[in-house]
């Protein structure tokens, strides 16, 4: 009987110890967002860069970019607008168009953004593109990634 009791409360202490560390690795892992909301933040910032600039190669190496002058110029002058109207360096950016008849664009973490030529079809404006590109680069300042 007593070994039972002792096994019993070692059964019960392992989960409270396994529910300490679980609330500790939780509240280690917390941070607060740009809108001083609480937020939870799993990977440290540099992996997910690092993630992030990886995936981006990839679809560089699998996706055609875009290779017309004028649209490139025109979609980097509003993500670039954009950038500097957040104090954020657009030259640690980089800014791509992918042949993807899509309406779509994209950011990820280590600054990269990606805009669909589908999209340009559909925002009709810069003020239209740039509300686009700007949700997406929210994202990633916020880190919802």
């Amino acid at each position: 009987m007593r070994s039972w009791i002792q096994s019993a409360a070692n059964a019960r202490r392992r989960v409270l110890f396994g529910a300490v560390l679980a609330a500790a690795a939780l509240i280690g892992a917390c941070a607060t967002s740009p809108l001083g909301r609480n937020q939870l933040i799993l990977l440290p910032a540099a992996q997910m860069d690092q993630m992030g600039i990886t995936a981006y190669q990839q679809m560089k190496s699998e996706q055609p970019l875009n290779q017309d002058g004028v649209t490139n110029n025109y979609v980097l002058c509003v993500a670039n607008a954009l950038l500097t109207s957040m104090d954020n360096n657009p030259g640690n950016w980089e800014v791509n168009v992918f042949m993807d008849g899509s309406a779509n664009a994209f950011a990820l973490p280590g600054g990269k953004i990606g805009v669909n030529s589908g999209l340009l079809k559909v925002a009709r404006s810069q003020d239209q593109l740039a509300a686009v590109i700007g949700h997406e680069i929210g994202h990633v300042i916020a880190q919802h990634s």
